[in-house]
C-alpha cells in the first residue's frame, strides 16, 4: 500500500510534490478509508483512492510517468555504462538542468511494515539511493549508498545500519540500482519485501499503444490459462452493457519475438440473430474491430481484477479515456468496496472528467489539483488547502469557476486565429 510519492527535478516537477494517501483528520465517507495497522500496533488511516485534475500540459501525467519510469528502471538489469533513460531534469532553468532527479516512495508491504525508498540519479550515475524501515516501529536502515570513487563505475551498498561494524558491504555498478540487485543478484529478505511490494504497483495508460498491446497479450493469456479471470471478465464485460456476450482467445502462431507483437487473437461473442429472432447462436469478431471504449474496459478490466486479487496500487492516466461518465464512476467505486476489495488495494488516477468531482462520492483530501506558472514549473496541491470549502459544496461548480485554480486560461477563441 502506498503512504507518499514524492518528486523533485523531474520534467515539469521542478521542486519536490507530495501526493499522500494519509487521510485528513475528519470522518466524512468512512468507506473510501482503510485503516491499516503497521509494527507496533501503531494504525494508519488510507485513502483508496486519489485523483489529480488539471489543465491540459500541467503536469498531471508527470507524476504517474515518474512512477511507471522507476518501476521500469527497477525491473530491467543494468549494465556498465549504461544510460539512465529516465534521466529527465526541469529543463527552463539553469538550477535544475544538471540536477539529479530524486522519487522517494512511502509505502507498506505485505507484513504490515511501513518502508521508504529514496534514490536520487543523474543520466550516468545513481547519487544517492537508501531504504529505510520500520520493523519495530523504530527506523532502521535497511541499506544505504555509498560513493566510492577508488573505483569507477562501482558503488558501495552498505545493509544495515551504520553504527554497525561488521556491516556487510556490496559492490554494484554506479548506474545499478540497488534496490533491484538485492531483489535477484543478492538475495535479502527485508530488501526483497520491499522490491515485491513496489512490483505490485501497476500504471497503465490506455492510449498508450505500447501498453495497449502489452494488455491484449496478457489477457489473451489469462482467458486461456486462468479459468477465474475467464470469468471475472467476461461477468465485468455483460455488467458494461456492451452487447458481447463473452471474449475467448487463441494462440497466434507468430513467431515474431518483438514483446509487442500480438501473440493472441481475442475474439467477442455477439448474439446472432435471424430476422428479429434470436438463433441462441453467436457471431464471433476480434476484439480490435470493437470500439475504442470497449477496448478499454477490458484492459482496465483486466488490471482492475488482478489489483484486487493480490492487493497492490493502480495507477491509471487519463481514466476516462473513451469510458461513459456512469461506467468511469462505477469501476472507481470498486475500491470502496469493502467485500469486492478485502486486500485494501488503491487506486491513482489522473482525469479531466469533471463528473468525478462528485462531493457526495468523494473526500476533499482525495482530489489534487495540477497547475503551471508562467516559468513552466508544476505545482501540486490539494483540495484540503481551501479552508473555505465543505463536503456539502458542489465540488465541480467550484473548480469550475476558477477556485482551485488548475484551469486552462483561456480568451476569446477569436483571438487564437
Amino acid at each position: 500500500m502506498l503512504i507518499e510519492v514524492s518528486i523533485e527535478n523531474y520534467r515539469s516537477l521542478k521542486d519536490k510534490v507530495t501526493l499522500s494517501f494519509i487521510a485528513d483528520g475528519y470522518d466524512s465517507k468512512p468507506d473510501n478509508i482503510f485503516e491499516k495497522s503497521v509494527a507496533n500496533s501503531k494504525t494508519i488511516r488510507l485513502l483508496n483512492t486519489i485523483m489529480i485534475f488539471g489543465a491540459n500540459g500541467s503536469g498531471k501525467s508527470n507524476i504517474i510517468r515518474s512512477i511507471f519510469e522507476l518501476l521500469q528502471m527497477l525491473e530491467k538489469p543494468r549494465y556498465s555504462g549504461d544510460k539512465l533513460s529516465f534521466y529527465f531534469p526541469f529543463l527552463f532553468n539553469s538550477e535544475t538542468i544538471d540536477k539529479p532527479v530524486e522519487v522517494q516512495l512511502k509505502f507498506i508491504n505485505s507484513e504490515n511494515i511501513v518502508y521508504q525508498y529514496t534514490v536520487a540519479f543523474n543520466k550516468v550515475e545513481i547519487k544517492k539511493e537508501e531504504l529505510l524501515y520500520w520493523p519495530n516501529g523504530k527506523e532502521a536502515c535497511a541499506f544505504v549508498r555509498e560513493i566510492d570513487n577508488s573505483e569507477e563505475n562501482i558503488h558501495i551498498l552498505r545493509i544495515g545500519q551504520l553504527a554497525q561494524e561488521d556491516q556487510e558491504k556490496v559492490k554494484v555498478y554506479s548506474n545499478s540500482f540497488g534496490l533491484a540487485h538485492f531483489s535477484s543478484l543478492s538475495p535479502n529478505r527485508v530488501i526483497l519485501s520491499a522490491f515485491e511490494s513496489l512490483m505490485k504497483i501497476k500504471v497503465i495508460n490506455t492510449l498508450n499503444d505500447r501498453h495497449r498491446k502489452i494488455e491484449m497479450n496478457e489477457v489473451g493469456d489469462l482467458l486461456l490459462t486462468n479459468e477465474q479471470f475467464e470469468k471475472k471478465i467476461n461477468s465485468l464485460l455483460r455488467y458494461a452493457d456492451l452487447n458481447i456476450e463473452k471474449i475467448n482467445s487463441e494462440k497466434i502462431n507468430n513467431k515474431d519475438e518483438d514483446p509487442l507483437s500480438l501473440k493472441y487473437r481475442i475474439n467477442s461473442f455477439h448474439k446472432f440473430y435471424i430476422s428479429k429472432e434470436d438463433s441462441n447462436t453467436f457471431s464471433t469478431i476480434p476484439i480490435t474491430d470493437e470500439s475504442s471504449g470497449t477496448q478499454t474496459i477490458l484492459s482496465l478490466g483486466h488490471r482492475i481484477i488482478e489489483t484486487l486479487e493480490r492487493g497492490g496500487v493502480l495507477v491509471i492516466d487519463e481514466i476516462e479515456t473513451s469510458l461513459h461518465p456512469l461506467l468511469c464512476i462505477a469501476m472507481i467505486s470498486i475500491f470502496k468496496n469493502k467485500k469486492l476489495n478485502p486486500k485494501m488495494a488503491q487506486l491513482l488516477f489522473s482525469t479531466h472528467d469533471t463528473n468525478l468531482m462528485d462531493h457526495t462520492l468523494f473526500r476533499r483530501d482525495q482530489i489534487y489539483f495540477t497547475s503551471k506558472n508562467k516559468r513552466g514549473e508544476t505545482k501540486l496541491y490539494s483540495m484540503v488547502d481551501f479552508p473555505d470549502l465543505r463536503e456539502s459544496n458542489v465540488y465541480e461548480k467550484w473548480y469550475l469557476a476558477g477556485k482551485f485554480g488548475a484551469l486552462p486560461n483561456l480568451e476569446s477563441i477569436e483571438n487564437a486565429f
